[in-house]
């Protein structure tokens, strides 16, 4: 029995060796790499200076309201995120009212819907890089009780230092393309290694479910409940809205929306549409560039 034990013990010791260590390696290049990323900031800046705003966030730099810690931490990457995130928000501020909500985002889109859509009533600042000071100075400042990621948002340095900390950790409406799951599986350690440390996954479908077995996240951990943007509350006001600019394009003009395009990508959809119209004359294209 104390053999028995030993191993167990022997094996959980070096299976956290072994963690510290690929972890410690990671940190190391993006510590490496951070020159590589504030020069990308700067460059994305010159198209869109938003991306300057507040960037001493990015480095764990903020000041906290009073009353905004020790509260539910929301991580909404871009604006997709951030619309997903809306019903779960709602339910939050039902069912907690006396705690206060963090949210923060990566992009500028993000944090103009966040600003927008909840104004003072949550805290909102631009997410921490990955790196173990950053984050460690982010959660030190922040206190959160419990942290939320939207969709995709698998950190490293993150999941581990809340994970220390005691606070429980979800992945929400999680989704995990092939090719997003062909690129984790290329650090597959270190990936098995974080999806452990998160209390729950609530994924959109079996097929994502499967994948992120398939990276070592335990089966407990992970829950199939579908995508959350379909609990999303839309306002009469809206709807009359909608049926309105429906009324104005045509109620049987056939309508293609190409949505949340990303650069280069438009030319393609143009193209298409292009050789659509020599088939359907009357087709209309809505283009919304990400």
């Amino acid at each position: 029995m104390n053999t028995d034990m030993n191993k167990i013990e022997s094996d959980f010791a070096q299976g956290q060796t072994a963690g510290n260590y690929r972890r410690w390696l990671y940190s190391l290049i993006l510590y490496l790499l951070t020159p590589l990323v504030l020069l990308r900031l700067f460059w994305r800046a010159k198209k869109l200076p938003a991306y300057m705003r507040h960037w001493q966030h990015r480095f764990g730099w903020i000041q906290v309201p009073e009353g905004f810690q020790h509260g539910i931490w929301i991580h909404a990457v871009s604006f997709g995120e951030t619309q997903a995130a809306k019903p779960l928000i709602a339910r939050l501020q039902e069912l907690y009212v006396d705690t206060p909500i963090l949210i923060t985002n990566s992009t500028p889109t993000g944090a103009s819907l966040a600003q927008h859509t909840w104004g003072e009533s949550l805290f909102q600042c631009y997410a921490p890089y990955d790196l173990p000071s950053v984050v460690n100075r982010f959660i030190g400042r922040t206190k959160p009780r419990l942290a939320i990621f939207m969709e995709t948002e698998i950190w490293p340095n993150q999941i581990h230092q809340l994970q220390q900390r005691g606070v429980p950790i979800l992945l929400v409406n999680a989704r995990l393309s092939e090719k997003s799951a062909k690129g984790y599986q290329r650090f597959s350690a270190l990936t098995k290694d974080t999806l452990n440390k998160l209390t729950l996954a609530t994924v959109q479908d079996e097929a994502d479910a499967a994948r992120f077995k398939s990276l070592g996240m335990a089966d407990e951990k992970i829950k199939v409940t579908g995508s959350i943007k379909s609990d999303l509350f839309i306002p009469p006001s809206l709807v009359e809205a909608g049926h309105a600019l429906r009324a104005t394009l045509g109620a049987h003009r056939p309508v293609v929306i190409a949505a949340s395009t990303h650069e280069g990508e438009e030319t393609l959809v143009l193209s298409a549409f292009k050789e659509l119209t020599k088939l359907v004359p009357e087709v209309l294209l809505i283009l919304v560039p990400r």
